[in-house]
């Protein structure tokens, strides 16, 4: 009698042991993380393997965040601080670093590019986010690959590129206190079957 319950037993045993196995399994996939592309150093490479300090946000991530410019970075980017000295110019400071003199005259302490141009005045540095594909912050001077004025950093904004792929279009609002409305309008449109396309974006 012993011996059939042992037999017994093991059956029972052998199908908990392999139906254990699969939802482990599916945890590992499901906490598989998703791998970051920058491109900090002029090239692309994975976030992990770049040896700079850097906060990237891709655009679902800007939404989900409620990022609506780039000043709204400050609230997710250790170190970032936009300060206002009584004008509507933003003077851009990491890491403490800075230009504390709002003026044209100036350049800037942090480097802000927009599709690799840089953006040489602290007036016009203040963007919203509209079309944006990615924005990356970079900590730490960068005078070594993106030249002067980046003492305290760069920050690197990517618009969505067009495509020919299809006819595409996206509209987004936001409402807030003190009769605050946004509306956001972007569009896709191939021009051509293969080499040829354009983005319209409009923000109110």
């Amino acid at each position: 009698v012993f011996s059939h319950l042992a037999v017994i037993a093991l059956c029972l045993a052998a199908p908990m042991v392999a139906g254990q196995d699969n939802p482990a399994t599916d945890n590992q996939d499901q906490m598989a993380l998703e791998e970051v592309i920058v491109t900090a150093r002029r090239r692309e490479e994975s976030l992990q393997d770049t040896p700079v300090a850097i906060s990237a946000f891709s655009a679902e991530e800007l939404e989900v965040a409620g990022i609506a410019n780039t000043r709204d970075l400050q609230q997710s980017v250790p170190g970032l601080i936009f300060s206002e000295q009584g004008n509507k110019a933003p003077s851009i400071f990491i890491r403490g670093i800075g230009q504390k003199e709002a003026n044209a005259a100036l350049d800037p302490g942090v480097g802000v590019y927009i599709n690799s141009i840089y953006i040489a005045r602290t007036d016009s540095q203040l963007l919203d986010v509209i079309d944006t594909e990615s924005i990356q912050v970079l900590r730490g001077p960068q005078g070594t690959l993106f030249g002067k004025n980046n003492t305290g950093g760069a920050l690197l904004v990517s618009t969505i590129v067009p495509h020919t792929d299809a006819l595409e279009g996206e509209v987004s609002t936001r409402l807030g206190n003190y009769g605050r409305r946004d509306v956001k309008v972007s569009g896709n449109i191939p021009l051509n079957d293969d080499s040829l396309a354009m983005r319209l974006s409009l923000a109110s």
